[in-house]
């Protein structure tokens, strides 16, 4: 695959990631609520808006850490498999969750209101934040086990910040969970069309 192809595929996953998640909202406006007793529960800590902002830098790490690596392609699809799912879903069983009125009194208050501002408490079932800082995260791992070890732990963290400033509900999460292993599981069935020869002359996958 070369240069061209990768840009191609990594712009086609921004571009979902961003217009085609605005254009979700915009065209389903309203949804159904998810958001239950269970997770009136949940503390809301504003100071995870950190690792909720690091949801972008971390989802794009495979894109940069496998741009030489064979299984760029497949890791590629696999993240543009689970960013069309996932709007697919919105589309068609559009979802909401509720949120609290949020007083600024800090800088992660603040932070809080602004995320609150730009994204519409819509498309959270399942759970992007979710699903693909996990799968960007284990394809990582399956390439590099060292990077993907010192990433589990950030990975866990942008998936309890969803709950904790109450952009998702605990169902988002689960749901986002299940579509990324169940990508991953998977890749060996939808992978064959892309498959290379990784290092060492051993299969990508």
């Amino acid at each position: 695959m070369d240069r061209a192809q990768k840009f191609g595929l990594l712009l086609a996953a921004v571009l979902l990631n961003s217009l085609g998640y605005a254009a979700i909202q915009w065209l389903r406006p309203t949804g159904v609520v998810v958001t239950t007793w269970v997770d009136s529960l949940v503390p809301f800590l504003p100071i995870f808006v950190i690792p909720y902002a690091l949801y972008v830098p971390l989802v794009l790490l495979p894109f940069l850490l496998l741009w030489k690596d064979d299984s760029y392609p497949r890791m590629a699809a696999g993240m543009i498999l689970c960013l069309g799912i996932s709007l697919l879903v919105y589309l068609v069983f559009q979802t909401s969750v509720l949120r609290p009125e949020v007083e600024v009194t800090d800088l992660w208050t603040w932070a809080v209101s602004l995320f609150y501002a730009g994204d519409r408490p819509l498309n959270v079932y399942p759970s992007l934040h979710v699903s693909m800082s996990l799968l960007a995260t284990l394809f990582i791992a399956e390439r590099r086990p060292r990077a993907g070890m010192l990433l589990a732990p950030l990975t866990a963290l942008v998936a309890l910040s969803t709950v904790f400033i109450r952009q998702h509900a605990i169902v988002d999460v689960a749901g986002g969970i299940a579509l990324a292993l169940a990508i991953f599981w998977t890749r060996k069935t939808w992978g064959p069309a892309l498959r290379g020869t990784g290092k060492g002359g051993k299969k990508a996958f």
